[in-house]
């Protein structure tokens, strides 16, 4: 049964300090009620699980002292957390850097709210956190006796809360916060929302609105392959006309991939810089720009575009990789111009000749490109075109160098290309085969 602290002689009006007071509670009970709000700084669970609950997000909680840093409540052992506030007092001059590469910066011992521990059974729900200029929650390493195996440890729920006026208001740092699951947090009117620098993130229905920016990946612990789902990224409220300025979502060296699946992203930029595997689908993008700078393969597919020309959001793609695919994108009069980007490699069946390296790509309605690398056996090479493929009728495409031996000192001949049907026939300028292990490469563009 909760013991409700008011009688335990603690002001639950938020007018004294009651800090030892409420440190020696956590000590003496594991199950307790706030009633109203309490003015505390730097309390932390002792080592035995514990419940706190209120009545309510904004109606009961725990106020920071003004001259107190640190985090407000730290819990590293089992815990329940519910219905109850956290307010840090702090403006929304939330001052960090946050550039792609790094991860904020705070000055010491700023003032910030929850830190606890997902790789324990615990949950938080219905927790109203609000005004810390440093993170509103973030994960910290847990304590007490758990299965060493991180993978079958039972973790935290972190569902239903509001975040909002803090410098970061979740921060999904490191091992730390694998595993756990954050669902239904709305979080607004941060400077960053949400950071995530670990792997195996599973958060669902989001709601971002008014925030600075949004989403941060960063190549942190176990970097990548998580996910989030169904959620709503609104309003980035940063500077507009450079980047990283008004981000909705922004990634940085992300090598083992990242999912959003079914997100409405409006009103906001989407940057990732030396990214690898991160997958945009099956949502609703309403973006400026759309910006995908070195790294890897990368795909935003599947997705409803809704321009607005009149506000600037006309999900320009800015700059996109040799390896973006962007495919089965469409707005509501048909597919999107912007499709054209993403290339695809395939293997082809080569006579004459062994395959290096093959792609392709969509240049426009019914116009593809093909670039390969071969090697000659010796002979006219035959390459078949791209899996479903065919080419509408006969016709002579560019060509380019062949280099390698058995060139006779002539610098390099001018390949021809035929294509007929689902084939692609190299010769070179003599309308003679290519000498064994000659190394051919080309590009050509073709109608279907």
């Amino acid at each position: 049964m909760s013991i409700d602290i008011s009688t335990l002689g603690v002001d639950c009006t938020g007018q004294t300090d009651e800090q030892d007071a409420m440190q020696g509670i956590l000590a003496d009970y594991d199950d307790i009620y706030i009633p109203g709000k309490v003015v505390a700084h730097n309390l932390v669970q002792p080592n035995h699980p514990i419940r706190i609950t209120g009545k309510g997000g904004q109606a009961s909680g725990f106020i920071q002292h003004l001259d107190a840093t640190g985090a407000l409540l730290t819990c590293a052992y089992p815990h329940v957390l519910r219905d109850f506030g956290c307010w840090g007092g702090s403006t929304t001059d939330k001052r960090f850097i946050l550039m792609p590469g790094t991860g904020p910066e705070f000055a010491p011992n700023v003032r910030s709210g929850l830190a606890t521990a997902p790789q324990t059974p615990s949950s938080i729900e219905g927790l109203y956190v609000d005004g810390f200029a440093g993170r509103g929650w973030q994960p910290i390493a847990a304590q007490g006796s758990l299965p060493p195996d991180l993978t079958f440890r039972p973790h935290a729920i972190i569902r239903g809360n509001w975040i909002t006026n803090c410098g970061l208001a979740m921060d999904a740092e490191a091992s730390l916060a694998e595993y756990g699951v954050y669902a239904d947090n709305h979080l607004s009117y941060n400077n960053l929302a949400l950071r995530i620098a670990c792997g195996n993130f599973n958060g669902h229905g989001f709601t971002m609105s008014a925030n600075r920016r949004h989403v941060q990946l960063f190549a942190g612990a176990n970097n990548g392959h998580g996910s989030l789902n169904a959620s709503l990224l609104n309003h980035s409220t940063g500077p507009n006309g450079s980047d990283p300025g008004d981000f909705a979502i922004v990634g940085h060296g992300i090598s083992n991939g990242f999912v959003f699946n079914g997100c409405q992203i409006h009103d906001g930029s989407i940057w990732l810089l030396n990214c690898s595997g991160v997958q945009i689908s099956s949502g609703q993008l309403q973006t400026r720009r759309m910006t995908f700078q070195g790294g890897g393969r990368n795909v935003v597919s599947g997705n409803f575009l809704m321009n607005n020309p009149a506000a600037g959001l006309n999900n320009e793609v800015v700059h996109a990789g040799g390896d973006t695919i962007l495919e089965n994108n469409f707005i509501a009069a048909g597919p999107w111009s912007g499709n054209s980007d993403g290339w695809r490699e395939y293997t082809p069946s080569v006579v004459n000749g062994t395959p290096n390296t093959c792609r392709y790509r969509r240049v426009g309605e019914g116009f593809y490109q093909l670039q390969a690398h071969l090697t000659a056996n010796g002979g006219v090479m035959h390459v078949s075109l791209p899996p479903g493929l065919t080419a509408n009728g006969k016709e002579q495409a560019c060509g380019k160098e062949v280099t390698g031996t058995g060139i006779n000192g002539l610098g390099g001949y001018i390949t021809e290309v035929w294509i007929e049907g689902g084939t692609a026939y190299l010769y070179h300028c003599n309308n003679a085969g290519f000498n064994a292990g000659q190394q051919v490469r080309f590009s050509a563009v073709f109608a279907t």
